[in-house]
């Protein structure tokens, strides 16, 4: 998929961010009776930190600037804590509750990203009258 621009890049970095931490959340609630299981969470702060360091190399001043890659989604565990006697520390209604949240950003982001593409398209379109 073609980047436009580097607002098109955020917006790709943060739904892949919210599919991640959909992930998890999803194994964590999978995993809500397994004794010793500590949930795991995304931090997106992070996943763009990480995005913005990655170098960018170009062999010659006359070359186009080369496109950022993604930096690889760190998925970090909360072991300090502990919900029940078993060593296990995920709370269901936190994690259906966190699962809501991820999913009404990943609609609102995609919203965005579709709204950009659909006036790239309406320029397209004008432009063949």
């Amino acid at each position: 998929m073609a980047m436009f621009n580097a607002t098109d890049g955020l917006l790709v970095r943060a739904m892949d961010y919210a599919a991640a931490r959909s992930r998890a959340l999803t194994a964590n609630i999978a995993n809500a009776n397994t004794p010793g299981y500590k949930r795991v969470d995304v931090s997106f702060a992070t996943h763009l930190r990480e995005a913005e360091r990655l170098p960018l190399a170009r062999s010659h001043q006359a070359h186009l600037p080369g496109r950022r890659e993604t930096a690889a989604i760190q998925y970090v565990q909360e072991g300090e804590t502990s919900m029940r006697n078993d060593g296990n520390n995920v709370d269901l209604e936190r994690e259906m509750a966190f699962l809501v949240q991820t999913s009404m950003f990943y609609d609102a982001v995609l919203d965005q990203y579709n709204r950009r593409l659909a006036s790239l398209r309406a320029a397209i379109n004008e432009g063949r009258r």
